[in-house]
This record gives C-alpha cells, sequence and structure tokens, in this order.
C-alpha cells in the first residue's frame, strides 16, 4: 500500500494540449474504460471489473477519472483511474480515496500520460477536501514504481 504525499508531488508537469482528463460518468465513458481495463490488464472475464463498479464508485463518493486526445471529431479513451471511497479506521477516522485501477492505453505509454492523470486526481481529491490518496501496485513492476514514488512522491507504507 502507498500513499500519495500532497507536500511534494508537483502538477507542474508538461501537460499536452492534445489530451484532456475529465471525470468519466456516462454510460458510453464507463463502458470505454472497462474496454481499455480488458486491453491494459488482459485479466479473464471473472476479474474485468464491470461497469457497475465503476458506477458505484461515482455514487458513494469516489471518481473516474479518464484521458483523451483533444480531438473534437475523434475523440479516444487513452487512460483512466478509478478510485474508490474509503474510510480511515480508528478516532480521528476521514475518509480516503483508493485508487483500485488504472490504466493507459499501450499505445501511448511513456508520454507522462500515467503522471498527468495521478496529478489531475489529486487536484480533484483536494478539491473534495479529500487528503489522502492510497494504491495498490507492485513496486517490482518498474514503470509502476518510478510513477507512484518518482513522479507523485508517494510514500511506502507496506509492501
Amino acid at each position: 500500500m502507498f500513499t500519495f504525499n500532497h507536500r511534494y508531488a508537483s502538477t507542474n508537469v508538461s501537460k499536452s494540449s492534445s489530451i484532456m482528463i475529465k471525470p468519466c460518468n456516462t454510460y458510453e465513458e464507463l463502458d470505454e474504460c472497462v474496454a481499455l481495463q480488458k486491453l491494459v490488464w488482459k485479466q479473464s472475464s471473472l476479474d474485468i471489473m464491470p461497469r457497475r463498479s465503476f458506477l458505484i464508485a461515482n455514487k458513494t463518493g469516489g471518481i473516474v477519472l479518464g484521458v483523451y486526445n483533444n480531438h473534437e471529431n475523434s475523440r479516444v479513451l487513452l487512460g483512466f483511474v478509478l478510485s474508490l471511497p474509503g474510510i480511515l479506521p480508528g478516532k480521528s477516522g476521514g475518509i480516503y480515496w483508493h485508487a483500485e485501477m488504472s490504466g493507459i492505453h499501450p499505445d501511448v505509454r511513456n508520454q507522462h500520460i500515467g503522471q498527468q492523470l495521478f496529478c489531475k486526481l489529486r487536484d480533484y481529491a483536494l478539491s473534495r477536501n479529500i487528503k489522502l490518496i492510497k494504491y495498490n501496485f507492485d513496486p517490482t513492476e518498474i514503470r509502476n514504481a518510478h510513477i507512484y514514488i518518482n513522479r507523485t512522491g508517494s510514500i511506502g507504507r507496506q509492501y
């Protein structure tokens, strides 16, 4: 479990005008996330998170963000992140987001799109007074470790 340290994260990444990051709310947008999930993760049908899971995230205080190319006539989903709401245990409690799943289309990897997506997730969290985002990822996967730790300033709490 890694936590996102907002003090060190920077939203000053090279932002391309050719992409747009926005919440995914419509059935069509969420279906695009499910399709991209299948492409990126190559999971069995039993492990695919269905559209209703994305809907539940949106309706219970979480968020689904999508990265799109910014072409008016041919908008294509390039990546997404699904964040579920969580409640911290104990007296101090508090609400956080758990970034359950993310994916970037294989054709557009290594273009800082994931970094921009997670920085935008941070912005949305802070605008909703959510001060903690937790992630699960395998730090031995070098691409994931680089994005989560080096690019977003996350702090490893347990492995």
